[in-house]
């Protein structure tokens, strides 16, 4: 037992913290080396307080997050509208008995749960059958005009919930034909067949001129797939059961999707007296700096980074470890767009949810100001969104691209090398996101500087409040002066090769003419 472990306070069939820690991240692990998509990104999450007048916060197992990051063509950001006869299909692994009580314990308030319904809702992933969907929807995807014109997860309530989701999006009812439905386990009963969260599931919609190709692309890549049933104009979920002959389901979307009673919740205001006390004395330095190095959420995440092959694809440009040592410290991921590309997708991830316990209004502020900056009493820990103000923006010409392609200087006797540069307005340099738009999530959206929240001053300076007015602010800097410099690398010659140089010709192939615009 660690220093900073005490007594259990968990249900008994939750699995030890060191047993989740150890054993859960195996399964996540296939999906680097089975599905072969590198995991490069996350942070664990573990934290319990002492008990005081009999309460206590903190999580009951410990949380290991991954972050992934990924891109979908434009005309593929929305499902289109599909009509009656299309035909639904089911793609992936067959149905099982497994993860039958996710829907359920997803909808129940936090500790309401019993122990069977927890075991009810364990599920178990398989890598090998996600990798085979993810390449039929890529195949499909990549097509001028997609196969697939509307596409849903299977989550949590299996089929019961995804299907009827299609034709509630799409303003249709569906007919669906139990029997059709890929089925592991032949003792399920219907409601387990049409429940059931199997995973590594989706429900498509493609048009019956289309059925053709789309199985030669599914077998091709030996992916499951079965077509269930049709759209109708009759907003109705109809699950026919051919070995019964009868419906199992037979009901209209609306009473599937009515309004929902309002839930009426009663806030209950308790006084919180602070305490702040020095015992700093009391503790021994050297001590401290061992223990706090070896808490789970500090120390080397290793062992969690190891098990999972982090270079499948050949695209990472920067992984957890940093240095000669391979130590798991960085704090962003970065992969290339291709193997030629000099651009990417950077992405961080992490989270602060412990400042709520003893402040919440500094954890309310940070819905008021952008999300890397947020007011703290001790100024000197706060930073400005943007915290520095040098760009460095490599020239990308034919003779930067190799060492060995250097322009030759000397050989220009009698002309002159010219570098122009154009800068765009700062304000047309970056977006931010939206802290107040809730209803989409927070979207990053280009600053809109009618909006005093927007204003460019906001973002170059410490926050001064908790409540960011604009009155709080004594600088309201809104320019962003440009001091341009060219950064060169020389090789000077001596007096021989400088002749020799200027001399001869000099004759360069130039593969392509590069023009970049710099929009963001």
């Amino acid at each position: 037992m660690r220093n900073w472990e005490g007594e259990e306070h968990k249900p008994s069939r939750i699995a030890s913290p060191l047993a989740i820690m150890t054993e859960a991240p195996i399964g996540a692990a296939a999906f680097n080396n089975e599905f072969g998509r590198p995991a490069t990104l996350g942070y664990f999450r573990c934290f319990e307080t002492d008990f005081s007048d009999n309460k206590a916060f903190g999580y009951h197992k410990p949380i290991m997050l991954a972050g992934g990051i990924g891109e979908i063509r434009d005309k593929n950001n929305f499902k289109l509208q599909i009509q009656e006869n299309y035909l639904v299909v089911v793609l992936g692994g067959p149905a099982m008995l497994i993860g039958l009580g996710g829907g359920a314990a997803s909808s129940v308030s936090s500790g309401e749960s019993d122990e069977d319904l927890d075991f009810a809702s364990v599920q178990r992933d398989n890598a090998e059958m996600e990798r085979r969907c993810q390449e039929v929807i890529n195949k499909c995807s990549g097509q001028e005009n997609s196969y697939i014109e509307f596409i849903h997860d299977v989550g949590a309530g299996g089929l019961s919930n995804a299907i009827p989701e299609l034709a509630k999006d799409s303003e249709l009812g569906v007919y669906i034909e139990l029997s059709k439905i890929p089925n592991a386990d032949k003792s399920m009963s219907p409601m387990e067949i049409w429940s059931n969260e199997s995973q590594e599931r989706y429900v498509l919609a493609i048009h019956k001129d289309n059925k053709e190709n789309f199985e030669k692309i599914c077998k091709r890549e030996r992916c499951e797939y079965a077509i269930v049933g049709i759209t109708t104009s009759e907003k109705l979920v109809k699950l026919y059961d051919e070995a019964n002959n009868n419906y199992p389901v037979d009901v209209p979307l609306s009473m599937l999707f009515g309004d929902l009673p309002i839930t009426e919740i009663k806030v209950n205001s308790t006084p919180y007296e602070e305490v702040n006390e020095d015992d700093s004395e009391s503790y021994d330095l050297t001590d401290s700096i061992v223990k706090v190095l070896q808490h789970p959420s500090v120390a080397s995440k290793s062992f969690l980074i190891t098990i999972g092959d982090r270079s499948v694809g050949g695209m990472v440009a920067r992984d957890q470890f940093v240095g000669p040592y391979q130590v798991p410290v960085s704090n962003y991921s970065l992969s290339l767009r291709s193997f030629t590309s000099n651009t990417g997708e950077v992405i961080a991830i992490g989270e602060k949810p412990t400042l709520a316990l003893n402040n919440p209004a500094a954890s309310l502020g940070r819905a008021n100001c952008y999300p890397c900056a947020y007011f703290e009493e001790d100024a000197g820990g706060a930073e400005p969104s943007i915290r520095g103000r040098t760009l460095h923006i490599p020239i990308n010409a034919w003779f930067t691209l190799d060492s060995r392609c250097a322009f030759p200087l000397v050989s220009l006797q009698y002309n002159e090398l010219e570098i122009s540069v154009t800068l765009r307005s700062i304000r047309e340099l970056f977006i931010v996101r939206d802290v107040f738009d809730n209803g989409n999530n927070f979207p990053y959206v280009q600053p809109d500087f009618n909006r005093s929240e927007f204003q460019l001053y906001r973002f170059l300076q410490t926050p001064p409040a908790i409540i960011l007015d604009e009155e709080n602010y004594e600088s309201t800097i809104s320019t962003w002066n440009a001091d341009v410099h060219l950064l060169s690398t020389y090789c000077f010659l001596s007096k021989e090769e400088q002749e020799r140089v200027a001399k001869n010709d000099h004759v360069y192939l130039i593969k392509d003419v590069y023009k970049t615009n710099y929009s963001q």
